[in-house]
Formats: structure tokens, sequence, C-alpha cells
């Protein structure tokens, strides 16, 4: 805790606030909760995307997916069967 707390006192003083960079000097919790998605589409979904999107001729068949089905509803391909594996029983 302590290492943690002398990095970020350095680099408050070397980085300005005026330049627009932004620490967060009183608290060690995320700004956000919500993955970055209340400040628009996360950093890593854009590569993610950019990635299914450019690979989508493989995207057929019998595909299974994690959580839900969006990336093959939105870049799938003559889909025959669509599967999700779901932790949460209710979906």
């Amino acid at each position: 805790m302590k290492s943690i707390l002398k990095i970020r006192s350095l680099l408050n003083r070397h980085l300005s606030h005026n330049k627009g960079y932004f620490l967060a000097t009183r608290s060690l919790k995320p700004i956000s909760r919500k993955f970055g998605f209340d400040r628009g589409t996360p950093i890593d979904r854009y590569w993610i995307n950019k990635f299914i999107e450019e690979n989508s001729q493989y995207i057929k068949g019998n595909v299974l997916e994690i959580g839900d089905s969006r990336y093959t509803k939105e870049f799938g391909k003559s889909v025959i069967n669509s599967d999700v594996l779901d932790i949460d029983k209710k979906n």
C-alpha cells in the first residue's frame, strides 16, 4: 500500500493537471465500475470488433459464443446453429 501511495505521489508531481492528465488523488478505487461503457466504447472492444470483422468469414456453421450471441448475430455468415455458454443459469 505504501509503495502505491509513493508511486501515485511521484506521478502527481510530474504530471500537470493543466495538460489534461488526471489521477485520482484521494482514492484507489477505479473511476468507473462499468468497464468504460459509461464513457463510450472501451478501447479493447474496438480492437476485438476489428479482429472479428476481419475474420467474419470464419463465423459459420455451428457457433459457440460466451455470454451472449452478439458477435454471431452481427458478424456470422451462414450460421446453422448458435449456442451460448453463460455462467448465469437465467440466460
